[in-house]
């Protein structure tokens, strides 16, 4: 099987991401074991919510990870992993936009997933990743 240096290429990208996702994923676990400390009833439930928040974004993690080491190894499930986390990572983009928070900030967390996305979707035409 021979890979090209593109999926070697959107392989690390997504390994990058998976990087800066376990690190915003820690951030809310802190976030959510300093609002346990505080309060009787609200502030505690917000810290839940805030656990709940990197819980999810760990998932997403696990999935870019799959998708760079299925890619690696030339797995056809590869590119349906890669797909759901780029499309559940965009959507989560979309939250952070309807919040209101910046907007760049916004468009950094989405540049990877689109590129994943335009890689993954460029074989959409029944060619394999992995050749």
């Amino acid at each position: 099987m021979q890979r090209s240096a593109g999926l070697y290429a959107i392989a690390l990208l997504a390994l990058t991401q998976a990087v800066f996702g376990a690190l915003r994923s820690l951030e809310l676990f802190q976030i959510g074991s300093d609002l346990f400390k505080q309060g009787l009833l609200i502030m505690p439930l917000v810290g839940t919510m805030a656990y709940a928040r990197g819980l999810f974004i760990g998932v997403v993690v696990s999935l870019y990870v799959a998708f760079a080491v299925g890619s690696f190894m030339g797995r056809g499930w590869a590119s349906s992993a890669g797909m759901v986390a780029a499309i559940i990572n965009l959507l989560l983009v979309l939250g952070i936009l309807i919040r209101g928070e910046f907007v760049l900030q916004g468009l950094l967390w989405s540049v990877i997933p689109v590129l994943i996305l335009w890689y993954l979707l460029s074989f959409a035409r029944g060619e394999p990743i992995v050749q």
